[in-house]
């Protein structure tokens, strides 16, 4: 496993020692020449780079957690971009339809069906996500990635907490003020988290691609949208996904510090190295992710004013049809009749 820690005085790589202490601004050096950085990055990430450069201690902590082996093996710019959901790639459908589903269910559930070449259309017609009217419309029928931690969970307690979440998902109510702040934070520094990510070390080799809303092709009431798709060179598959947390809790903590200090943090720390709790609800928005697209791993960013994690998580078939599974029983006998009941009295 390759570690990179924080080392008091430090201000440049030391991947003979293993660790790195650097400052925002010596971050942002890295991308001096980084190619389109001007386009890439924008003025607002440079604005918050700036804010963020205000908060930070001497030292910005750098943790990398890659358990694979990294040696080029693939050009280093790629012939061309994959098509998402990865053609080629068995892809085994998780899923069954209750055998108690109304008939009213069924059909529905048939209208919702995508070809691989028509979930690769929609995500591309999708990349500006939350901009974009048609990633609302797509998102509304399907279960989405990033809920499917709750409600694997709610699945697991008892009948009356997955009938609560449907009525809760499909209400759609606007975010609290508090809520709203957090996904703020988030959007501002998701770039800006990106951009330090391909300034670390052979991380400097990956090629990042914008990514929409992707549709399971097997079990296409399921859908996810990853941060970025990811193409590195030095990885055994070298296609992947790419999904960025910026917690807004402790966002003037490292996330070592936060992994030490609060209970309820997304990732546990052993020996220096930062690895996502298989229990979190992010844990089940990446399998869920890499299930859907058929990518192998995704690098996992936590980043914060103080420093920034990742960890290649790789892909688990046996979680995820596990997950899938569960997934489709909430959708079929609690989520589906439920928003049907709703189209109708619309």
């Amino acid at each position: 496993m390759t570690k990179f820690g924080t080392k008091n005085g430090g201000n440049s790589f030391r991947e003979s020692q293993g660790e790195v202490g650097m400052t925002i601004s010596e971050v942002s050096k890295l991308f001096e020449n980084h190619e389109n950085v001007e386009r890439i990055v924008g003025e607002m990430q440079k604005n918050v780079l700036m804010e963020n450069e205000e908060e930070q201690d001497s030292d910005f902590q750098v943790v990398i957690n890659c358990s694979e082996e990294r040696a080029i093996r693939h050009p280093t710019t790629p012939i061309d971009t994959p098509g998402y959901p990865l053609m080629g790639i068995e892809f085994e459908k998780c899923t069954s339809v209750p055998i108690d589903t109304s008939e009213k269910c069924v059909n529905y559930s048939t209208l919702l069906h995508v070809t691989y070449q028509e979930s690769n259309q929609l995500q591309c017609e999708t990349q500006k996500q939350s901009e974009c009217p048609k990633w609302y419309a797509l998102k509304y029928p399907r279960l989405t990635a990033s809920k499917f931690g709750d409600i694997c969970k709610k699945m697991e307690i008892s009948r009356a907490k997955p009938k609560l979440l449907a009525d809760k998902l499909l209400q759609q109510n606007p975010p609290t003020t508090f809520v709203d702040r957090m996904l703020k934070w988030g959007r501002e520094n998701e770039d800006v988290a990106v951009q330090v990510y391909r300034g670390l070390g052979d991380y400097k080799m990956v090629k990042i691609f914008p990514c929409g809303f992707y549709i399971s092709p097997e079990d296409s009431f399921l859908g996810a949208t990853p941060d970025r798709v990811v193409y590195d060179p030095l990885a055994r598959h070298p296609w992947g996904i790419l999904e960025v947390k910026c917690p807004y809790s402790v966002k003037k903590k490292t996330a070592i510090q936060a992994a030490k200090e609060v209970k309820t943090f997304m990732c546990r720390e052993e020996n220096g190295l930062l690895f996502l709790k298989e229990s979190d609800p992010y844990y089940y928005q990446v399998q869920g992710q890499m299930g859907i697209t058929g990518a192998k791993w995704c690098d996992f960013i936590v980043y914060t004013t103080q420093g920034i994690s990742v960890q290649r998580i790789e892909y688990d078939s046996d979680f995820w049809k596990a997950e899938a599974k569960k997934l489709g029983e909430f959708y079929f006998s609690h989520f589906l009749p439920k928003y049907i009941m709703l189209q109708v009295s619309v």
